[in-house]
């Protein structure tokens, strides 16, 4: 594993959390409710791509 934050790293912590591809969701989906400006700083961060991100905060 990298020693860098992407998106496979933070994923991966996720998962190794024990949280389900629902449960990102929903967490996916509560950022965006509460915070919009700052999840997309969060997944830009994460060196998502921009039609990856819309995809996200989207769903």
């Amino acid at each position: 594993m990298k020693n860098e934050l992407n998106k496979d790293t933070f994923v991966q912590i996720l998962r190794d959390c024990g949280l389900s591809d629902a449960q990102m969701t929903k967490l996916h989906q509560l950022m965006e409710k509460r915070f919009p400006e700052s999840h997309q700083r969060f997944l830009e961060f994460l060196q998502i791509g921009d039609d990856e991100i819309a995809a996200i905060r989207q769903s």
